[in-house]
């Protein structure tokens, strides 16, 4: 018995290991003009069969992000009505080092300001900032990929969400009140406002002739751990702007207690994404 144990334990051991696979997902690479590079896109499809055209989630930070949002969807369609396509648009090949500089890289839309030239937070995105790329990827984001998506899945490009993180929000937030009309729906979870602070005039300003629904959500920690970013005021006063002077725009925030910029992640991608997922009723029928 002894043996017999050992013999199956070695050749359990001896077994070729394949990366993880997600149910109903796959995944291609798209070389993008306008940044001259390749990205990785992996694209979770709704479970049960769908009439006509369906929701769908953009979602930056992919290589992070796209497990937890695309099982999140995939269950949620299951289980109810709020069936969506989740595409999540990350780096191939790359570790978790050059995966952080590519990112500040491509979603930040120009230097640090004067006053965090020299900040502890910010040395770490600095080099990425001097050359940021955000306008070569949001021209990859609306006018290379949104294409191809639309082509080959049956999404709704009047229902789309764009959703971010930290920088992903911020960047999102850049489309948002830069690129009217780019998307309808956004998830900005802990946006990182502090290093484009002009957005905040631009929420002031902001028009849309179409509605746009906006959901903000973070942790009551996070400026404990990122004191200089001041996220919790700079998420209340994009809100507050939002809803002050924004027609159209419904924006919802949310704090989440105890969580800090990490913590605070699940919480605000779960339910931001109950928030705007249900079809608004003035739109049900079209």
């Amino acid at each position: 018995m002894m043996l017999g144990s050992a013999s199956h334990s070695i050749a359990q051991e001896g077994m070729a290991a394949k990366p993880a696979e997600l149910w109903y997902s796959e995944q291609f690479t798209v070389h993008s003009e306008s940044v001259g590079r390749d990205f990785l896109i992996q694209v979770a499809k709704p479970v049960k069969p769908q009439t006509g055209k369906v929701q769908v989630v953009y979602l930056l930070d992919g290589n992070s992000l796209f497990g937890q949002v695309a099982n999140w969807a995939i269950a949620s369609g299951y289980y109810g009505p709020n069936a969506a396509y989740v595409v999540g648009i990350g780096y191939p090949d790359q570790d978790y080092g050059q995966w952080l500089g590519l990112r500040a890289h491509d979603f930040l839309s120009g230097p640090l300001p004067p006053a965090l030239q020299h900040s502890p937070v910010a040395a770490s995105i600095k080099g990425a900032a001097d050359s940021a790329g955000g306008a070569g990827f949001q021209k990859f984001l609306l006018q290379e990929l949104r294409p191809i998506i639309e082509r080959r899945y049956p999404v709704d490009p009047r229902r789309s969400i764009l959703a971010g993180h930290s920088l992903g929000a911020l960047f999102a937030a850049h489309v948002m009140l830069n690129a009217a009309g780019a998307f309808n729906e956004y998830l900005l979870c802990s946006p990182s406002i502090w290093l484009e602070p002009q957005l905040l005039d631009k929420a002031s300003a902001f028009s849309s002739a179409l509605p746009v629904r906006v959901f903000v959500g973070y942790g009551s920690k996070e400026d404990q751990q990122l004191a200089e970013g001041q996220m919790s005021k700079n998420a209340q006063e994009l809100t507050a702007r939002l809803r002050n002077h924004a027609s159209g725009t419904e924006v919802s925030l949310m704090t989440f207690e105890g969580r800090d910029h990490g913590t605070s992640l699940p919480d605000c991608l779960s339910q931001g994404l109950l928030t705007l997922l249900p079809v608004p009723p003035a739109t049900a029928s079209h």
